[in-house]
């Protein structure tokens, strides 16, 4: 996403080299990179992990005006969802800054959930994140990724939402 948005790119090589100068991240300075938080969120809104969701209520529970009985089937497109323009402005584009403040307080519960939601969320969710933010700043820092291709990638919903072929770029040191 950010070799096709060079000023979402530049934007977060500013505060990278802001906060960093000409060190690597720790986890130390994940809490001074706002900006890396929000791309990171945008990324997994557009593109996120675990795509589709199955659930099995052990009770019957009403959602919303629906009464949805004990054992009963659900699947929960969390890719559908996050692109829903109830919850999101210009949904398909990838805008990072939508993750002010108070952006994700103000969306309806699992309005964006790519890790799953509530006692069954990924239990390496944390550690997910953590490690994508240090990857990025890492890399955002050190190298120059331009792609080369065109559009947006075909996608394969396998065990994990995936490109279809192969995302090939130009790589160059920064």
């Amino acid at each position: 996403m950010l070799g096709r948005n060079p000023a979402e790119l530049e934007r977060l090589r500013g505060e990278l080299d802001a906060e960093l100068g000409d060190r690597r991240a720790t986890m130390a300075d994940l809490s001074d990179l706002p900006y890396i938080d929000r791309v990171l969120k945008e990324t997994l809104r557009l593109y996120p992990p675990a795509y589709v969701i199955f659930r099995e209520p052990t009770e019957d529970v009403r959602v919303g005006p629906y009464r949805v009985r004990e054992g009963t089937n659900l699947t929960l497109p969390v890719f559908e969802i996050h692109r829903d323009e109830r919850f999101y402005d210009d949904p398909d584009e990838f805008r990072p800054e939508r993750w002010r403040d108070d952006f994700e307080s103000e969306l309806p519960e699992y309005a964006y959930f790519p890790f799953g939601g509530g006692p069954r969320h990924c239990i390496g969710m944390r550690f997910a994140t953590t490690e994508l933010k240090l990857v990025l700043a890492t890399m955002a820092r050190e190298l120059a990724f331009e792609p080369t291709y065109d559009g947006d990638p075909d996608l394969t919903m396998a065990a994990t939402l995936r490109p279809e072929d192969p995302l090939e770029m130009r790589v160059e040191r920064r």
